[in-house]
């Protein structure tokens, strides 16, 4: 299709990629089985994992950033603190009386 020693035809393939993977990270995010389609038909195995790595990685991150950073926070802390108390009560602390 381009001729590879032509600068030209090199920066077109390379645009013509580019937009293959924008197309298929929103196809990702919507329709799995369309995004699966068009990576199968003009790219390399390599290029497909790259496009599906950077496909999950945006749909990872709206993910986060639905459910709020300061969320995780909140949930790692709980759970540190859970694991302090269990390790403590372990070695013969004893939670305060009143």
């Amino acid at each position: 299709m381009f001729n590879d020693d032509d600068e030209e035809s090199a920066e077109k393939a390379r645009e013509l990629i580019a937009q293959a993977r924008v197309i298929a990270g929103q196809l990702l995010a919507t329709d799995k089985a369309a995004a699966a389609r068009l990576l199968s038909h003009s790219l390399t195995r390599e290029e497909q994992k790259e496009i599906l790595r950077e496909g999950l990685t945006e749909w990872l991150d709206a993910k986060v950033a639905r459910f709020g950073y300061f969320s995780l926070i909140a949930i790692a802390s709980m759970f540190i603190a859970v694991v302090a108390y269990l390790a403590l009560s372990q070695h013969g602390w004893q939670p305060p009386q009143k």
